[in-house]
């Protein structure tokens, strides 16, 4: 597994699992990234308030709105993120209606972490 330099992409995972939040911030945090995490998308937005990401990972199915709410978010108040949705959800509507979104790519759980960091 590549390691990058420490710090050098801010990553915001946002997910309600705790246990994948978890495993995948902890995998992404190995390989270099500073990586953040949220459960809900009010605790996704105040954190994207307070700091700058280059990524945020967002699942469709969340407490507070859907993913495609946060998405919408993203895309109207911070253009420039990338953003990737990893999801239970495989469903094609779901996937077309993410990359029209600008979505950068729909992934279905489980996700191999050495492929997402690659």
């Amino acid at each position: 597994m590549a390691v990058v330099a420490p710090g050098k992409y801010r990553i915001l995972c946002v997910d309600d699992d705790k246990f994948f939040l978890r495993v995948t911030a902890d995998a992404l945090r190995y390989a270099g990234y500073s990586v953040d995490t949220a459960t809900t998308c009010l605790a996704a937005r105040e954190r994207m308030a307070d700091h700058t990401y280059e990524l945020v990972l967002v699942d469709l199915v969340l407490p507070d709105c859907h993913g495609f709410s946060l998405i919408e978010t993203i895309r109207g108040k911070y253009p420039a993120y990338d953003i990737l949705v990893i999801t239970g959800r495989n469903d094609v509507r779901d996937a077309v209606r993410a990359i029209r979104l600008g979505v950068y790519d729909y992934l279905v759980k489980p996700v191999d972490h050495e492929g997402l960091i690659h």
